[in-house]
């Protein structure tokens, strides 16, 4: 738990939270705060090119956070390729704080948008390095792909984590090529691989260590005794020393 506790807070210092940021800037417009909330959306936006690939629910807080500040800019064109991107990330995603108005324009938008599904772009990108891998909207896709038009978020990622992150927009009828910059090279999750391999075995000592202690109270045979006093002895000693090398390399990996 530890270990965990450290990983998950050197990530968070690097990328942040997006739904946590689109709840934030939406929750400030709803107030007038519109700098503010400007200010966080610009972050969540950030926050897509970084750490690991968002998940639909977080995409589409995003999205719905963007429609409506698109509808407070009297963009309703704008406001609505947003509110049909939310749907197509997460149909049952809905804030009731919009209110009624902006639920009727979000279902419009939906239904509009699929009344007109044949109105396809095309999404292109280059040949990726060697270790990277694409996806869209939070999903591995391989491109080129034929889309409906409209809003998409699309990444790219090494094992690691992700590299390039970018909400993109498709016209029908056009093809759209993402210049995804140079990106740098290819991590391989060597120190997880062993940190996680070192904490499987550090766990699967200490049980053995644990269970010599219920063989010692039970017995008074002094020749068992001594086989568990030596096997609790090993193996507890072993299990703490891979617990600090599975904690190095855990720690080893999100920093280097």
């Amino acid at each position: 738990m530890v270990v965990l506790s450290l990983v998950a807070l050197a990530v968070a210092e690097d990328c942040e939270d997006t739904a946590a940021l689109a709840l934030e800037a939406r929750l400030m417009m709803l107030e007038g705060r519109l700098e503010d909330a400007d200010d966080r959306l610009q972050r969540a936006q950030r926050s897509l090119g970084c750490g690991e690939r968002p998940r639909a629910q977080d995409l589409s807080e995003l999205y719905l956070s963007s429609a409506t500040r698109r509808v407070l800019d009297n963009d309703p064109i704008a406001a609505d390729v947003a509110f049909v991107a939310a749907h197509r990330t997460d149909p049952s995603r809905w804030d009731p704080t919009l209110g009624d108005a902006l639920r009727a324009q979000y279902d419009q938008a939906v239904s509009a948008a699929l009344s007109t599904a044949e109105d396809t772009g095309e999404l292109y990108i280059d040949a990726l390095p060697r270790g990277y891998h694409s996806a869209l909207n939070g999903v591995e896709t391989v491109f080129p792909i034929s889309l409906p038009s409209g809003e998409y978020l699309v990444t790219i990622s090494d094992r690691v984590e992700t590299r390039y992150g970018k909400i993109v927009y498709i016209p029908p009828g056009e093809i759209r090529e993402i210049d995804y910059g140079e990106l740098p090279p290819a991590r391989r999750p060597v120190w997880l691989i062993g940190g996680c391999a070192s904490a499987g075995v550090a766990g699967g000592l200490a049980a053995i260590a644990l269970r010599q202690h219920t063989i010692i109270s039970s017995t008074a045979d002094l020749e068992t005794l001594d086989r568990a006093y030596r096997v609790q002895r090993i193996s507890g000693t072993t299990s703490y020393g891979l617990a600090v090398l599975a904690t190095t390399s855990l720690l080893l990996h999100v920093v280097l």
